[in-house]
């Protein structure tokens, strides 16, 4: 997995910084940019429309992993995509970059590759992350 990120260091428009949040609101509608930026409000009630149904084929992906030992390739495109989607938003709103951020997949000075595995997906370990999350009682 690779992020990566040219930092606009001249020409900058410092005019917009201030309305970055209200600029960015369609994006935040439709990626989830408050919520996935790390601000946890109250998980997926803040989360945007791409961010649920990425989190709703990834519940689905569980599922196959754990019948197939295969993480399917179309659920797999989808959730780099939203992942790119979600640099591009966060790279506006941080301030990072300048330009407001496409729509779909255009070209962006943002981009994120992660390989689609090549090997098989062991099942237990990924069978028991779902009790991972489960937190212990406290004493």
């Amino acid at each position: 997995m690779a992020v990566d990120v040219e930092r606009q260091t001249a020409d900058r428009n410092w005019l917009t910084v201030p309305f970055r949040l209200i600029l960015g609101v369609p994006r935040i509608a439709i990626v989830g940019g408050i919520t996935s930026l790390g601000f946890r409000l109250g998980g997926l009630r803040e989360a945007g429309a791409l961010a649920a149904a990425a989190f709703a084929m990834e519940c689905i992906a569980w599922f196959a992993i754990l019948f197939t030992n295969a993480h399917p390739r179309g659920l797999w495109a989808f959730a780099t995509y939203y992942i790119r989607w979600l640099v591009r938003v966060s790279a506006y709103l941080a301030p990072l970059r300048d330009e407001y951020p496409p729509f779909g997949d255009d070209t962006s000075p943002t981009s994120y590759a992660a390989e689609y595995p090549a090997g098989g997906r062991d099942r237990l370990s990924v069978g028991l992350r779902l009790f991972y999350v489960i937190p212990p009682p406290s004493c």
